[in-house]
């Protein structure tokens, strides 16, 4: 599971509760709903 908030304009910031392995930049980040349709999605340009 994640928590997704928006912060400025078009960008958004994903948190996750469990600890993710290697997400990077340039990576599509996908959303999908709980019956798997997609919502949206981007590229990733930092992680930390």
């Amino acid at each position: 599971m994640a928590n997704i908030t928006e912060s400025d304009g078009d960008i958004i910031r994903v948190t996750f509760e469990q600890p993710v392995r290697a997400p990077a930049p340039g990576q599509s980040a996908v959303f999908y709903d709980a019956e798997g349709c997609v919502l949206g999605g981007g590229e990733i340009s930092a992680s930390f």
